[in-house]
């Protein structure tokens, strides 16, 4: 048996983080779920995911802060990351 990949969501509203977290989960992903920067930074050195689906607007440190710490950690540069939030936003993050 395979074992499943690891998906971490960090997302600042509750119930999209929990919408996420279920759907994930019923498809086979070991899912972890955080609600700010601090927190996703922390288990991202703690338990490095194969997926990071990151809110744009993540509090405390926001998407490019966690980007910014990623690209310097060259244990985290190989987690896919996909950005969460508004697509209209033309101040995104870029990786």
């Amino acid at each position: 048996m395979l074992s499943s990949q690891r998906m971490l969501i960090a997302q600042s509203d509750w119930k999209y983080r929990v919408t996420l977290e279920s759907r994930y989960s019923k498809q086979g992903y070991d899912v972890t779920t955080v609600d700010n920067g601090v927190r996703c930074l922390l288990e991202l050195r703690d338990r490095i995911p194969d997926v990071l689906l990151l809110d744009r607007k993540l509090l405390w440190g926001g998407a490019a802060g966690v980007l910014a710490v990623m690209n310097d950690d060259a244990m985290l540069q190989s987690v896919a990351v996909v950005l969460t939030g508004d697509a209209q936003d033309s101040s995104a993050p870029k990786r």
